[in-house]
């Protein structure tokens, strides 16, 4: 049986283990949460920059509006692609000329 500093450095040890553990799962978590986070702005800004050149074509004023049913991360990506391919298309391109 273990007792004195023998049990204290077995406890040690297994605490850093523990510790390590639950470390490398809170990283490995908010890196999956970071990628999901990518992936929802990849998402918005894909659709964005489509409804920004076509607004664009068709003469409608800028309405970068995402709507309510959206997370932060993909109407964060939706503004910035429409913003984009919006102003970009009205002033290289000028589809009216």
């Amino acid at each position: 049986m273990l007792s004195g500093p023998k049990l204290t450095l077995a406890f040690l040890s297994v605490t850093l283990r523990l510790a390590i553990v639950t470390l490398l799962t809170l990283v490995v978590t908010a890196n999956i949460a970071t990628v999901y986070a990518l992936e929802t702005y990849a998402d918005g800004h894909r659709a964005g920059k489509a409804k920004g050149y076509r607004d664009a074509i068709n003469g409608y004023a800028a309405n970068d509006r995402c709507g309510s049913g959206h997370s932060n991360d993909y109407c964060g990506g939706y503004k910035v692609g429409y913003n984009i391919e919006y102003y970009w298309t009205k002033l290289v391109q000028d589809p009216k000329n």
